[in-house]
């Protein structure tokens, strides 16, 4: 009878099950979080691309902020891209005299669903409604 008992002590088979149990939902979490936050990643690099083209056209072509908005919603696959431009005048002094200087500011923001809340948390930014987090990207150039 003492050997069964001590037989049943050092019997560790379901050790592993348990282990298992307790870092699954760990490790998937942090699984889920680095794939959300590569997805929040490289949209940020998308919409600051297409700021950096819609001003771009904006500043280059002189057709303005129609065709800057235009531009950047149809290059983006996306339907909830919002682009603004505006068009800025300065005056800056030189050795020559006053110079006016016209540049373009163009933001672009695109909202992307989050399934990890932490993230935006990570981010800096919080979630709306619908559980989306709006990436922003911003493009200045020069109008010639």
């Amino acid at each position: 009878m003492l050997i069964r008992i001590r037989q049943a002590v050092r019997n560790n088979r379901g050790q592993s099950l348990v282990e298992l149990a307790l870092l699954l939902p760990v490790v998937l979490l942090l699984l889920g979080g680095i794939i959300d936050y590569g997805r929040l990643y490289n949209e940020q690099l998308i919409v600051t691309a297409a700021a950096r083209e819609g001003a771009r056209v904006a500043a280059v072509g002189g057709d303005g902020k129609a065709a800057a908005e235009n531009y950047v919603k149809n290059a983006s696959s996306y339907d909830n891209v919002v682009a603004s431009p505006v068009l800025k005048s300065e005056t800056v002094s030189t050795a020559q005299g006053p110079v006016t200087v016209k540049r373009v500011e163009m933001t672009v923001a695109n909202p992307i669903p989050i399934v990890f809340s932490m993230i935006a948390d990570i981010y800096g930014d919080t979630l709306d409604a619908t559980g989306r987090l709006t990436v922003t990207g911003k493009a200045i150039m020069r109008m010639e």
